[in-house]
């Protein structure tokens, strides 16, 4: 007998068995705060009566509205911990027109259930949104920002690169954009400048790339002294190009903390500095070296100015037709493909 007044217990409805746990999601709670990063791309026009292009910042959080900051052209603001569901109100400060309103999103992800090879259960939490919720005020394309170097942001880590449509799979942004954006971030000597914060390749390893270049390119230009002199220039950076490559791989190779790949970056590097120097002093009698100066500068103007912007913009217009995981740069390139391309002078 039972104790509810005699009556018999139904019977348990039967338990479904459990999904599969590598194909389980489960949503998460959304965060209640987000960092936000706002960047003022604008450049002055005074035919429009923008002369400063500076912005105010304006934030509603409930029924209050405060301004929060006043961004000249080059700044930015970022609120690591910024209220999901706050308004968000940018205003131009020479017309006091609305330039953009918007909300902070909260960022989205579910927990996903997963089985080990050796039958142990974890779950991985996975982020359909990015970290920051980034806003970008003007045109960062516009090539008159290029006139004002200090009002550009040196910081890669809060670029986007741009994605390809999701529906289609096809690219989404005008090529001009995926350009700059590519030529930025792969270029040898803009790379020295544009760094993201956290990266494993520092600002100082750039720079000693940098210098490796210029001292085996000096190396070659002076060992090939009797081979002609405009043939020279494309010779040195047919060599020049695989061991940059080289250099640039090994210097992002790392492992429990320690980067491994300076075991071939150091020597490298030491190398073609002492080489420089040495062959510089033991060729210096020669006839021939009163060319040197020339076809040294003409090899570096060769590789930064003509075959790395070409190479990029080449792989770059290949992505957009078609060839994205294997010579295109893009967000579908594979890692191998893209540092055989790099390697073999295309970007």
């Amino acid at each position: 007998m039972s104790d509810d007044g005699g009556a018999a217990k139904k019977p348990a409805a039967p338990v479904p068995p459990p999904a599969s746990l590598s194909d389980t999601a489960v949503d998460i709670p959304v965060d209640r705060t987000r960092a936000l990063y706002v960047f003022n791309a604008r450049v002055a026009n005074k035919a429009e009566g923008i002369t400063s292009a500076k912005f105010e910042l304006i934030v509603t959080s409930g029924a209050n509205e405060t301004q929060i900051v006043s961004l000249a052209p080059g700044e930015k603001y970022l609120n690591p911990t910024a209220k999901v569901g706050d308004t968000y109100v940018a205003l131009c400060a020479d017309t006091k027109t609305e330039l953009a309103r918007w909300h902070v999103a909260a960022r989205k992800g579910y927990d996903k259930q997963r089985r080990s090879i050796t039958g142990g259960e974890y779950v991985t939490r996975k982020w359909t949104d990015p970290e920051e919720q980034k806003v970008v005020l003007g045109e960062w394309t516009a090539w008159r920002r290029l006139l004002n170097p200090s009002a550009l942001d040196y910081d890669t880590s809060h670029w986007d690169e741009p994605q390809d449509d999701p529906s289609t799979g096809k690219v989404a942004s005008p090529f001009i954009e995926r350009f700059l954006f590519y030529l930025v971030t792969r270029h040898q000597v803009l790379t020295c400048f544009f760094v993201g914060q956290g990266d494993s390749f520092s600002r100082r390893e750039r720079l000693a790339d940098l210098t490796n270049t210029v001292a085996w390119t000096l190396v070659l230009t002076v060992m090939l002294l009797t081979v002609n002199a405009y043939a020279r220039v494309f010779v040195v950076a047919l060599f020049m190009t695989p061991l940059s490559a080289v250099f640039q791989i090994a210097s992002r190779i790392q492992c429990c903390g320690v980067e491994w790949g300076r075991v071939v970056t150091i020597p490298l590097w030491l190398t073609g500095v002492v080489t420089a120097i040495v062959v510089s002093v033991g060729n210096a009698h020669k006839p021939a070296f009163v060319t040197v100066t020339g076809s040294f500068f003409s090899s570096l103007a060769f590789q930064w100015i003509i075959a790395r912007p070409g190479g990029i913009g080449f792989r770059v217009w290949l992505y957009g037709k078609g060839w994205n995981k294997r010579v295109g740069i893009g967000p579908k390139t594979k890692w191998f493909f893209d540092a055989a391309a790099s390697g073999a002078g295309l970007g």
